[in-house]
């Protein structure tokens, strides 16, 4: 049998037009995070699988809180409870986008929370909570928002289109009539099957991934980073020894031939002239061969 749980606080019905700032924001995720993450659950399409829909849940409720600073406000009373409204229509948009992810076959960016090495779900039901999980996984995620809303923030039928209609659902009263569809709604068992560890992502079991598979993934990456260690190192070490011995000689750059100006340079004694009809009977185009002219032939 499931465990009652304690009645709700009472929160507006309505969406709140006003942003709260951040510590009131945060005030309210604390203060309200159990049920947020158990309505982020309900919404969240069920072919994440178990761990995954857990996992979600929890990061879609605490990429809640805005991340820059919204415009000051009074403290009054009931300024709670609107700044819950904000919140929740923020979990609400969060939860309904991984639909349109899962359907595109895009891969959800890892977010806040990781866990690494277990695995969680939560605790199964009976019968009733798997027929209701089954019914629920043939749904759009509006219906699911739509039956979330009207059974645990225990909203009316024109409340609830509201809050969908906020949340960005296009046809909010298609979304509460396939929820009305749903088994258990009229007579009210569905909502004590909600209140069941089933739907409860805030209590699960832990369990360990796959260990062996987890231990090859292991081994395979200790053996690729050794691999590419190993020609790191190779490489390097066939880099220092051609600088160190230099390139075979056929591969050797050949050494620039020393002119005679330079030569003359270093020493001016090596200075010759060239005869005046050397060029005529040479192939070379370079000044060795041409005759000095002019009247500083011998400076």
């Amino acid at each position: 049998m499931p465990t009652p749980r304690e009645p709700s606080p009472k929160v507006p019905t309505a969406p709140a037009g006003q942003r709260p700032g951040i510590e009131e924001a945060e005030a309210v995720l604390v203060e309200h995070y159990g049920r947020l993450v158990r309505l982020a659950h309900l919404v969240l399409p069920p072919a994440l699988g178990r761990h995954r829909r857990v996992v979600a849940a929890h990061a879609v409720v605490q990429d809640a809180l805005p991340h820059t600073p919204g415009p000051a406000r009074a403290q009054g009373e009931g300024e709670r409870s609107d700044g819950y409204v904000w919140v929740r229509e923020r979990v609400l948009r969060a939860a309904l986008r991984h639909e349109r992810r899962t359907r595109r076959a895009r891969p959800y960016p890892p977010r806040l929370p990781l866990v690494l090495g277990l695995r969680l779900s939560p605790h199964t039901g009976g019968a009733g909570e798997l027929a209701l999980g089954r019914a629920l996984a043939q749904v759009p995620a509006a219906a699911r928002a739509a039956l979330a809303l009207r059974l645990l923030e225990g909203l009316a039928e024109p409340e609830t289109a509201a809050v969908l209609s906020a949340a960005g659902v296009a046809d909010p009263d298609a979304a509460i009539t396939a929820a009305g569809r749903l088994p258990g709604l009229s007579d009210g068992s569905a909502r004590a099957l909600l209140d069941a560890e089933e739907f409860d992502p805030n209590r699960v079991r832990l369990h360990p991934t796959d260990l062996l598979r987890r231990r090859y993934r292991a081994r395979t990456a200790a053996t690729a980073f050794v691999a590419a260690l190993l020609a790191v190192s190779a490489l390097t070490a066939v880099l220092a020894s051609a600088d160190r011995d230099g390139l075979p000689d056929d591969a050797k750059p050949a050494a620039p031939a020393r002119t005679a100006a330079a030569t003359f340079l270093t020493d001016p004694g090596t200075l010759r002239t060239t005869p005046a009809g050397r060029w005529a009977d040479t192939t070379r185009l370079d000044f060795t061969a041409w005759p000095a002219r002019g009247g500083r032939r011998g400076d």
